[in-house]
Order: structure tokens, then sequence, then C-alpha cells
């Protein structure tokens, strides 16, 4: 991997001797114009979280119109397109898709879609919740664990509960995707503290995370950006 970084980098003209922050950003923008696949998507949402949205919106204006009907990808590209969207209504085409295929049971690339839509993050629309629901009655345990993400995101604490749980799941696949979700930034369960004098009465509880930001789904953090970004 850092071998395979560096040779993007010192592809796209940088030299060698740089901070490795500007090497990993130049990596990654070499991989935006470069790579096809979820490579791409995948350098396309740290690039995203950099600040460098319009370069990442426009490049996959251009893959949508080249794959945008390949199963599968076809939900990476519409997360990117959504992720990078100017305008809440913009944001909505992409998600509207991804969410028809989640509440499809008959879609070939269902699973792909609730993880993207689950890594876009809530609001999540009653009926995608009531999909959902429906979904994980009959749903293996290694979907499940995604199933329960986008329950928590819609403010259920049991599903928390439930995707910690597949830790010590005897399914591989389970153990991987619960650490996955576990460990993005994004809504989270909070651990509350009981408020205390004056405050006591307002809303019952607190966040005492100083850097989250409270909302019925749980907190969020800003992502942290590489030093050597814009």
């Amino acid at each position: 991997m850092g071998a395979g970084l560096l040779a993007l980098s010192l592809a796209a003209g940088v030299r060698g001797d740089e901070p490795p922050a500007g090497l990993a950003l130049a990596a990654l923008r070499a991989t935006l114009a470069q790579e096809q696949g979820w490579i791409k998507v995948h350098a396309a949402e740290v690039l995203a979280a950099q600040g460098e949205t319009a370069a990442v919106h426009a490049t996959f204006l251009q893959e949508f119109a080249a794959h945008g009907t390949e199963l599968r990808y076809r939900h990476g590209i519409r997360r990117t397109l959504a992720l990078t969207s100017a305008t809440p209504a913009e944001r909505a085409t992409w998600i509207e898709p991804i969410a028809a295929s989640v509440m499809d049971p008959a879609s070939p690339d269902r699973l792909y879609a609730l993880e993207s839509l689950a890594k876009l993050g809530p609001p999540h629309a009653p009926a995608v919740q009531a999909a959902v629901a429906q979904w994980l009655v009959t749903a293996p345990v290694e979907e499940a664990v995604y199933l329960h993400w986008l329950q928590g995101q819609a403010g259920d604490p049991a599903a928390w509960t439930a995707v910690a749980a597949q830790l010590a799941s005897p399914v591989l696949n389970s153990r991987l995707r619960a650490a996955f979700v576990l460990r993005r930034p994004g809504p989270r369960p909070c651990r509350p503290r009981a408020r205390r004098g004056r405050r006591a009465g307002r809303l019952g509880r607190a966040c005492h995370h100083r850097r989250c930001r409270l909302s019925p789904a749980g907190r969020t953090r800003p992502p942290r950006r590489l030093a050597g970004g814009p």
C-alpha cells in the first residue's frame, strides 16, 4: 500500500521529499484521476472530506455517464455524487435511486445500496426504515449488521448494541462489518450523563463529549483534515 501510494505520488509529479500528508493527497488525486472502480470511490470520499468536493463531483458526473448503470458500482457513484452535491435538492436526486433499491427486495445489488445509504447517514425516510425492519426479519446475520447500522442512525439505541454484539460473531463477515461500522465517524450512541443543578430539568441528559454535536440519532464529529490539504 505505501509503495503504491508513493508510486502514484511520483507519477503525479510530486517530489519524494515532500511531507507525508502532501504525498498522500497527491496519491489520492492521482487515484481519482486515473483509477476505476471502488478504489476511485474511496479516494473520492477522502478527498471530499478534505474539502475537494467540486473536483470530486465533476469527476463522478463523468463516471456516472460512463458507468451509472453497472450493478453495485452504480450505488458507489451515486453515493459520491450525493456526498458532494452543492444543495440538499441535488443530494436528494442522487439518494432517491439508492433508497429505491433498498426498498426493493428484488434488487440485485440491494446490500450495496444499503451500505451506501448508511454511509451517507440520516435522516432516512420512514418508508426506508420500514423496508429495513422488514428485511431484518429474514436477513442473514452478516447482512443484519448493516441493517442495524441504519436503524441506529435513525435513533434506535438497541441497534447499536446489536452491531457491537457481532464483534463476537463466529461469522467472519459479521465481525469485519461490525468493526467497520463502529469505527466510522458519524452518528453513534452517546454516553450521556445526568444534568445537575439548574439544568437538571432540561432534556434530562446531556452529552459529555466536548466536540460532539448532539442529535436524536447520536453524535457526530467533524472529519480530520490532512495537514497538506487546501
